[in-house]
Formats: structure tokens, sequence, C-alpha cells
């Protein structure tokens, strides 16, 4: 089955963020769980990652942005516990969250009460540029439309 992300193939303003289409939706690996994207985070720091001004991700080139993620697990790769699977998680993933799914190492998920985020989004009150085409607000917003 096919599915969507966010990518970037050159580092700059707005412009750059690119929906992207993948064949078939990835399995985990060894220690690592598919989720399924819910809400993705916008922010500074994913502003300043895809100007390619932040000192502790340079690329490589291209890849997918999102520096934060909210969703529900899918599926466990081998050692990873299998009870993780149908829960509510949040990640702190630096890029790879503007995707319908994301695939993470289990030991950095944190669980997620359902009655701790809003029904529809988890994305940042202050916008860093405001709505255009290709914004990251816009971003979050086609994920979580994707995702629906």
């Amino acid at each position: 089955m096919a599915w969507q992300s966010i990518r970037i193939a050159r580092f700059g303003g707005p412009e750059v963020l690119e929906l992207a289409e993948q064949p078939t939706i990835p399995d985990p690996g060894p220690g690592e769980v598919r989720i399924k994207v819910l809400s993705a985070g916008t922010g500074f720091t994913d502003t300043f990652i895809r100007r390619g001004r932040y000192p502790d991700f340079k690329g490589p080139l291209p890849f997918t942005p999102g520096y934060d993620l909210v969703g529900v697990v899918e599926e466990t790769g081998p050692g990873a516990p299998a009870q993780l699977t149908g829960q509510l998680v949040a990640d702190l993933c630096v890029v790879g969250g503007y995707a319908q799914y994301a695939i993470r190492p289990a030991r950095f998920l944190v669980p997620v009460p359902m009655a701790s985020i809003p029904p529809r989004r988890c994305a940042s009150r202050w916008p860093i540029s405001p709505p255009t085409k290709c914004s990251p607000a816009t971003a979050a917003y086609r994920v979580e439309q994707l995702s629906s």
C-alpha cells in the first residue's frame, strides 16, 4: 500500500517542502516499531532544520522533517515489546515526523494518555511563518489529513 510524507531535497524556506509518495509501508527492524502518525508538531527547531541551520542535524538529503510526533504503534519488530501494539505514543524523532508512518526505536517512545491530547491536533500554537501553501504548519496539517 502506498503512503505519503513531506520531503526536503535541499535546504531552504517553505518552498522546499514537497509531498512524496512511497510505494510500500516500511516494516520495523529489530527493536523498532512502525507508528501510524496522527499528529506532527511544528516549531522553531523544524524551521532551523529545514534551512540547514540546526547544529545537530545537517542531512543527509533528502529527508522527511518533523521534530516530534504522536501516533499509534501498528507493528513491532523483533525484540520490541509486543504490548506496544495499539498504544498511543509520542517521540522526539528530530526528523521523520511529517509522514503517515514512521519507523522508530521502541526504547525512545513515551506513552500518551488519550485524555491528554486535543481531539484533532498536537501542533504548535505559535506559527513560525504565516500559513502558506508549503509552510511547516501546512505540512503538519497535510500529515493529519493524510492520516485520517
